[in-house]
């Protein structure tokens, strides 16, 4: 039942918004997305963006969270049965607004519930299932998460060097 009220709010639109497209030394918030905890590519997201404060949502296999700060995991628990949703932490993530998003997690309905609802200047997209009409840019790849986050970084550095010209 669960699933069928989160397909069913999935049909909602991305709100309208205007890509801000920032170059990785001035991306202030980051938001990773991943199938599981990434915890392991901190550092690497760290040298590619130095001034960004990183955040990571991914979804979690036991009821309870025991994550730490910064990290946004999420559970078919956390929504009601009319996706609303109970989780503060949670409440939390949708409220704050991320300069960029890395997402490299697969289609996943309450990962794709939750992304609609973030409020974000540029997202970026790195998975090898197509997601473009998320994503104001797919990076296409063999789904190796460092490739992608340094090709975000080259391709955010390209676009910020041609449209200054």
């Amino acid at each position: 039942m669960k699933r069928f009220l989160t397909q069913r709010l999935l049909r909602k639109k991305i709100a309208k918004r205007t890509a801000r497209l920032l170059s990785p030394e001035k991306v202030n918030s980051l938001l990773y997305i991943a199938d599981e905890n990434p915890v392991h590519f901190k550092e690497e997201i760290q040298r590619q963006f130095p001034h960004a404060q990183i955040s990571f949502l991914y979804p979690r296999k036991d009821k309870n969270s025991d994550a730490p700060q910064g990290h946004y995991d999420y559970h078919n628990a956390d929504l009601n049965l009319t996706g609303k949703i109970k989780s503060d932490k949670l409440n939390e993530v949708l409220r704050t607004r991320f300069d960029l998003i890395l997402d490299l997690s697969d289609r996943n309905p309450i990962g794709d519930f939750l992304f609609r609802q973030l409020e974000y200047g540029f997202s970026i997209g790195c998975s090898i299932k197509d997601q473009e009409e998320k994503h104001d840019l797919i990076i296409r790849g063999s789904g190796d998460e460092l490739a992608c986050i340094h090709a975000a970084n080259t391709q955010l550095t390209l676009l910020n060097q041609h449209e200054k010209k």
